[in-house]
């Protein structure tokens, strides 16, 4: 019963309080809900891009360019509103009376959902007294700034206050650690790309008021980037400090090229040393059995490999002890796969001596990392790898001099 009442009244304030909101409609912005992970559980990471989410939509709805004002006490999270009216779901008969108890004439609220290297965030700007619902959906790539993706569902849904001055202008000014002025770069806002650096500089103009994310992109140095906010018709300055990218970075750079190469030596390697491997003992081997070979003559009559290139009437000719008739199309057979042996070997070769140098260039970046100090003597190696091949089988030799 008590329940029943409570919603009785909210409906009445609904139908007879209007009158009394005064001045900019009001607002009421819902905590985005986050939908279950593969565990069953919200996970950190959603939670953290749905806080951020619903923290960037307040602080738009309380510029000066905002067509409403937040609405009182209103900073609640969609889960907990839907929990205390006993909503089901976010249907509208259930939701107006949400936002009528939070004395807002529209309510604004919705979810976010990861789905593999995105976040679906979707959202719903409910009309309380009309009843009416508004639905606007983005897609945020995984680690990506929140920051645009709010802009655009905020101005979707609800945009800027007519004839309000929105325009403001911000210089961006960069510069290394040392104080050297960073030629060139490119400038994005809210990361749509405004233009380049040139002598160290860039002017926007046109930028929505509000907070806007600043980001730099210059060879060399690391992402720049920092919150900067635009106030409508005034100019606002950002000097940007950027960092040169560490050693380290390019290190683990290499490091994951070697990586890569190494593994892709070792398949090529193990590809060549079994193709070469099929070639000698399945078809090789198979065609020079002397029942294939079927080999007629005298005793201790043979026919092998080194007969490969000659004809069959010159090895009638020549061979000793004497040979009357054999099976001349399997020795070509044995002949056309022993050529597919040694390249085989060929490529199994390439692979070993890839995934070798790889290996050393590994070795190599981790010891850099742990240079002496300048001045002191370091030890020098001499390398040498020798790769060998034979019918029946391939390898290399390493040799090292420290």
């Amino acid at each position: 019963m008590p329940k029943a009442l409570s919603s009785l009244c909210l409906v009445l304030l609904i139908c007879f309080g209007g009158s009394a909101w005064a001045g900019k409609p009001k607002i009421a912005i819902l905590g985005l809900e986050v939908a279950p992970g593969p565990g069953g559980n919200p996970e950190p990471e959603t939670t953290l891009v749905a806080r951020d989410i619903t923290r960037e939509l307040r602080q738009r709805a309380q510029a000066s360019t905002s067509p409403y004002v937040l609405a009182p006490n209103s900073n609640k999270e969609l889960i907990d509103e839907k929990l205390l009216m006993s909503c089901d779901n976010e249907a509208a008969s259930c939701m107006v009376v949400i936002g009528a108890g939070l004395a807002a004439d529209v309510l604004l609220y919705g979810r976010v959902e990861r789905k593999g290297d995105v976040y679906r965030v979707s959202l719903k700007l409910l009309d309380v007294k009309a009843k009416t619902i508004e639905t606007a959906a983005e897609e945020l790539a995984v680690g990506g700034s929140v920051t645009g993706v709010t802009k655009r569902l905020y101005n979707k849904l609800i945009g800027e206050a007519q004839g309000a001055s929105v325009a403001g202008t911000l210089t961006v000014k960069a510069r290394s650690q040392t104080g050297v002025t960073i030629r060139s770069g490119r400038v994005m806002v809210d990361e749509d790309r405004k233009g380049e650096l040139s002598g160290g500089r860039l002017t926007v103009t046109g930028i929505a008021e509000g907070r806007h994310t600043i980001a730099i992109e210059a060879g060399g140095y690391q992402r720049f980037e920092e919150i900067v906010t635009i106030r409508g018709g005034e100019q606002a300055t950002l000097d940007a400090l950027l960092l040169e990218r560490s050693t380290q970075e390019t290190s683990s750079s290499n490091n994951l090229m070697w990586k890569l190469s190494l593994g892709a030596g070792i398949a090529v390697m193990a590809a060549g040393g079994g193709f070469a491997a099929y070639s000698y003992f399945a078809k090789v081997n198979k065609q020079l059995e002397p029942s294939t070979l079927q080999i007629v003559g005298n005793m201790g009559a043979a026919v092998g490999s080194d007969d490969c290139g000659k004809s069959y009437q010159d090895i009638l000719d020549h061979s000793n002890p004497r040979v009357t008739s054999f099976n001349y199309g399997a020795l070509q057979t044995a002949c056309t796969w022993r050529t597919r042996t040694y390249i085989g070997y060929a490529i199994g070769g390439v692979g070993l001596l890839g995934a070798v140098v790889s290996l050393i260039m590994l070795t190599r970046d981790t010891d850099a990392t742990e240079q002496p100090p300048t001045g002191a003597r370091g030890k020098k190696s001499d390398l040498a790898i020798a790769p060998m091949l034979t019918p029946a089988g391939g390898g290399a030799t390493l040799s090292m001099t420290w």
